[in-house]
């Protein structure tokens, strides 16, 4: 074998004179090498010498420079041997020495005592760091795992090998593709894909064969066809280029290789200028019919990588497809060996004319190995776009960057002060995702513009590093009550209470683990962006900390999708977040297609996921419910429907048989539910999940003083009046608090609208009030008494709502509410036990279903409100409750069904259900024009 490494020295050393190198200084270096590592083994059981000698040999091959070369052939040595930096930079000079430290691989012994750091992810770490400096650095650690995976058989261990082909293919094949080094791009991925799934290899192999054969006959007719009609000589040479086997394998070609059989063959044509390109465009689209849409001009528009060219895509006359690139000899040199023609030139300013070059630094900031990884994944490895700004300038971004990282691309530290941004021509909102070829302007403030919210909308390293940056910079005292404020609206919104209420225990643990010396450290932390204020959420609820004991759900998965939309970034993501797929298909329609899956998640995985999908799929067309959920939905929708609908027939019913009276039936009714409730409220306060509400609260004693009054004019109300007509009046509580919610701004703008359905509701009440016989004044004055009384206590204990986010604690608050009420009514009109036991007696089971038909419809009114309030159905099942109350009037007291009451309550249920939706309309238009920056 020691021939073979002479017959290797003997090749550099040919390359060497060839482009007058220090032939000597060439000769040295191989000397050092055969010593230094005399007597050591590889794997295959060759000499270690072989491998330093056959990367500097396939670094020749790239046109490498004498430094370059013999960094090559001493890679190893630091590593391997007892040499040091320090004499190799005194016998082969600083360069050298600089190029050997780049390529050194970091020793584990660093990382024994650092948990978070892997020392593997960790050199590549190092390897981007030094790429800063010399991107020469990044082609000879090609070289070097390009032959590492030619001699990978050697190893023993198949787990190491996949191991080792994982990170070819995720790391070193995209690094040469980012090089626009794709002959060495492709090497590496056929060899990852051979070893990581050679299974997968072998059908792509075999696809491949049966693609050349296609290939050669249609590129003898090809090429008969165009130098016929090249009357011009404006074609050099024609080839096929087969198609990249790592690319194959991302398709999922292994997993279902029928997809690829009508892939389309690929060729490449060469001219002799840019000029000749265009024109050659020309005749084939002249010889072929174009396919729609698949014309790229690489030439005018560069791609991020650097690369030139024309693509055009044509329909064969059998049907099938033909992609044809059209380039110079420059652009063909360049699609080959990319920037190895500039960097190892004697000129080298080009070496760092990648902009994702110049974000390495932004990504190496991150403290964690993993964290690390994540965003070089997903800032340098991930494909790239190339967006156009007003100044003429290109930026190369990482695919789905938003405009504000953009921004932060273009100006660095500036884009802290970005008010606005336009893409082709429109105001959008800074956090939209930007596409290739778009062109965007920006426009900046004086001031600061800078929100915590910033964080969201950046989908780059380097945009979360400058939002991070600049939150650290605002005044301490500011940060601290950012940071307080943020914590709170998180626990706000999952409904944990306030930040006073976790448990001081808690969160000592919590500081201990997170290197948190107090409170103020940790709102200052949250606000600077180092710290996820759902880490929080996460400590305070028990419940998602039981021993991973949480069970799986069945769920759908619905996404809307533009036609080029690629449906398989969806699956990339159900892999990664581990999520079992049951079944899936996608619906085609005119202008998208669907994806639609049953999927296996867990409560985490579900938020996971719906995180993911916003950031990562241009859509927005996302549902994600329960397999049954249609069912539970509509059983809620019916029992709010009967329940609500039965409760002033029942109240009528019972006034008819007994002799109760309007206070009596209140007592009995709050009593009968909140009796079986007490122990579970006694339960829920020793062994709570989620901090109690703040039960002294003004808000809802308030509330309760009325609901009292407002049940007690309603049933005497009841007592004079129809049911029917009743319930329909009493939807005049939505108009009255509309009057007080719906914003000015939205008011105005719906004016005319505004004005009819309002018409169309006090109409609706004057039928009722007006033409409804054997009503008297006095009963249509306990019914207005009786709205106005609802309409303030859907007020006030809205405003409590508000105020302190109950949410999850709904069932707490309306407990409360029935105990406050029932003490008040006790205390100010109690009753006497024989009495009590007298009506329970006579009409025990209307009662109860009384008493019942308040208190679960409003739970399940704050379930669909809370989980689906952008869904009609939660506007027409309080729209219609009406119906329910005129069927079961006709058919438990056997009243007649008006006519009028029909009338009126279609009127008013149609009023009331648009009024609510052009409310929440203009809110979530207001809420757009907020996050967007748009004034």
């Amino acid at each position: 074998m020691m021939q073979s490494a002479h017959s290797v020295m003997k090749k550099i050393e040919q390359y060497a004179q060839a482009r007058q190198m220090n032939l000597e200084k060439v000769k040295l270096a191989c000397k050092w090498a055969v010593r230094l590592h005399d007597g050591q083994k590889r794997k295959s059981g060759d000499p270690f010498v072989i491998h330093p000698l056959m990367v500097a040999y396939y670094a020749s091959r790239l046109n490498a420079d004498e430094d370059s070369i013999i960094a090559s052939i001493l890679h190893d040595t630091v590593e391997d041997t007892s040499v040091t930096l320090k004499e190799i930079e005194e016998t082969f000079g600083k360069e050298i020495a600089m190029l050997i430290d780049g390529l050194t691989k970091l020793s584990k012994e660093k990382f024994q005592n650092e948990k978070t750091l892997d020392s593997r992810i960790e050199t590549i770490r190092k390897w981007f760091l030094a790429l800063q400096k010399d991107v020469r650095i990044a082609v000879i650690r090609l070289v070097d795992r390009l032959h590492n995976m030619e001699t990978l058989f050697a190893h023993e261990k198949p787990e190491k090998r996949k191991r080792i082909s994982k990170q070819t293919m995720d790391v070193y094949a995209k690094i040469a593709e980012k090089l626009c080094i794709h002959d060495l791009s492709n090497d590496l991925g056929s060899l990852a894909v051979q070893y990581y799934d050679p299974e997968c290899f072998e059908n792509i192999r075999k696809l491949c064969n049966g693609y050349n054969q296609d290939a050669q006959k249609i590129l003898k007719e090809l090429k008969s066809e165009l130098h016929d009609r090249d009357q011009q000589k404006k074609i050099d040479h024609i080839e096929y280029e087969s198609p990249s086997v790592l690319a194959m394998h991302e398709l999922h070609v292994c997993e279902a290789p029928e997809i690829s059989i009508n892939m389309p063959l690929s060729f490449s044509i060469i001219t002799k200028t840019k000029e000749d390109c265009y024109g050659l465009l020309y005749l084939i689209h002249s010889m072929y019919r174009p396919a729609p849409n698949k014309v790229k001009d690489y030439i005018t528009n560069p791609a991020a990588n650097g690369y030139h060219g024309l693509h055009t895509e044509v329909i064969l006359k059998d049907g099938r497809h033909m992609k044809l690139k059209i380039r110079t000899h420059e652009m063909q040199d360049y699609y080959r060996y990319g920037i190895t023609l500039s960097c190892f030139s004697k000129n080298k300013e080009k070496m760092m004319e990648f902009d994702w070059l110049k974000s390495i630094e932004h990504v190496t900031k991150e403290s964690t190995s993993e964290a690390f990884f994540d965003q070089l994944s997903h800032d340098i490895l991930s494909s790239s776009i190339v967006v156009h700004t007003d100044q003429n300038r290109d930026l190369i971004l990482p695919a789905n960057s938003t405009g504000l990282d953009a921004a932060f691309y273009g100006f660095g530290s500036k884009a802290l002060r970005l008010k606005k941004i336009k893409i082709n021509g429109v105001v959008m909102p800074i956090f939209r995702h930007l596409h290739h070829n778009d062109t965007i302007y920006f426009e900046c403030a004086r001031e600061f513009q800078l929100k915590y919210e910033w964080l969201e909308y950046v989908d780059t390293a380097l945009g979360a590093s400058f939002v991070r940056s600049g939150l650290q910079k605002i005044n301490e005292e500011k940060r601290i009550d950012q940071g307080k404020k943020i914590l709170m609206d998180v626990l706000k919104h999952h409904g944990k209470g306030f930040i006073e209420e976790i448990r001081q225990k808690e969160l000592q643990i919590f500081f201990d683990k997170c290197h948190i010396a107090n409170i103020n450290d940790m709102y200052k932390m949250i606000a600077s962006g180092n710290l996820d204020p759902e880490q929080i959420v996460a400590m305070i609820d028990h419940s998602d900390q039981k021993n991973g004991m949480e069970k799986s759900r069945e769920m759908v998965l619905k996404i809307d999708l533009a036609m080029e939309s690629e449906e398989p970034k969806i699956f990339e993501i159900l892999k990664i977040l581990n999520i079992k797929i049951k079944k899936y298909q996608f619906l085609i329609t005119k202008n998208k297609k669907r994806v639609q899956a049953l999927v296996l998640l867990k409560e985490k995985q579900q938020k996971m996921l719906e995180h993911y999908l916003k950031k990562q799929i241009q859509t927005n067309s996302i549902q994600l419910v329960f397999k049954y959920e249609k069912y539970s939905i509509a059983l809620m929708v019916v029992c709010i429907l009967i329940f609500w609908g039965l409760e002033p027939v029942l109240a009528s019913y019972i006034y008819s048989k007994t002799s109760i009276q309007p206070l009596e039936l209140i007592f009995i009714r709050f009593w009968v539910i909140l009796i079986p409730m007490l122990p579970w409220m006694i339960f829920n306060f020793f062994n709570r999940k989620n901090t109690l509400v703040p039960i002294g609260n003004p808000y809802l004693i308030l509330s309760s003083f009325f609901l009292i009054g407002m049940l007690f004019f309603r049933y005497k109300g009841l007592q004079i009046t129809t049911p029917s007509s009743y319930s329909v009046l009493h939807r005049d509580h939505v108009l009255i608090s509309s009057l007080f919610t719906i914003p000015i701004a939205a008011f105005f703008k719906r004016k005319n609208i505004t004005m009819i359905l309002v018409a169309i509701i006090i109409f609706s009440n004057a039928l009722i009030l007006g033409l409804i016989p054997n009503w008297s004044l006095q009963g249509k004055f306990f019914s207005i008494l009786a709205t106005i009384f609802f309409s303030f206590f859907t007020l006030q204990s809205n405003m409590f709502l508000r105020k302190y986010e109950v949410k999850s604690r709904y069932y707490q608050f309306i407990t409360i509410i029935y105990f406050y009420c029932a003490l008040i009514i006790t205390i100010f009109a109690p009753m006497p036990f024989d009495r009590i036991f007298f009506l329970m007696k006579s009409q025990a089971l209307p009662i109860i279903f009384l008493s019942v038909s308040v208190f679960v419809p409003y739970i399940l009114w704050h379930h669909l409100i809370l989980k689906y309030e952008e869904q009609n159905y939660t506007r027409i099942s309080f729209a219609l409750t009406w119906i329910a109350t005129v069927v079961a009037e006709y058919f438990l007291l056997g009243n007649s069904i008006n006519p009028i009451i029909i009338l009126a309550g279609t009127g008013m249920s149609v009023a009331i259900y648009l009024m609510t939706r052009i409310q929440k309309e203009e809110v979530s238009a207001n809420k757009r024009e907020i996050m967007g920056n748009e004034d």
